[in-house]
């Protein structure tokens, strides 16, 4: 297709509408409505799904809590209770050393 072979007017309202439309081209927007009753409906039960209520999230909180304060005092008395055994391992290692010194005599 050549321009060369149309008249001035037409070439000219040819290339006008190709830049017009070219501009109209890159400023059009295809946005969705956010407001929609119906989206906004499916999104709310979609929502209300996951949502957690006060009550049952305070009890949640309050079982982590204890959770958490359990968990701290069975780490310290696992600590006690490692020192302990360590204390006893070396007790039986001295008292195995004073076995062998008096078998020496």
């Amino acid at each position: 297709y050549s321009l060369r072979k149309l008249k001035k007017g037409t070439a000219s309202v040819a290339v006008a509408l190709t830049v017009v439309g070219a501009g109209f081209a890159n400023q059009t927007e295809v946005k969705a409505a956010d407001d929609h009753p119906g989206a906004v409906a499916a999104r709310n039960d979609v929502l209300s799904g996951f949502s957690v209520p006060g009550n049952v999230w305070y009890r949640q909180h309050q079982e982590i809590g204890k959770l958490k304060s359990e968990k701290e005092e069975l780490e310290t008395e696992l600590q006690e209770k490692e020192q302990e055994l360590k204390n006893l391992k070396d007790n039986v290692e001295k008292l195995n050393t004073e076995v062998e010194l008096e078998r020496l005599k």
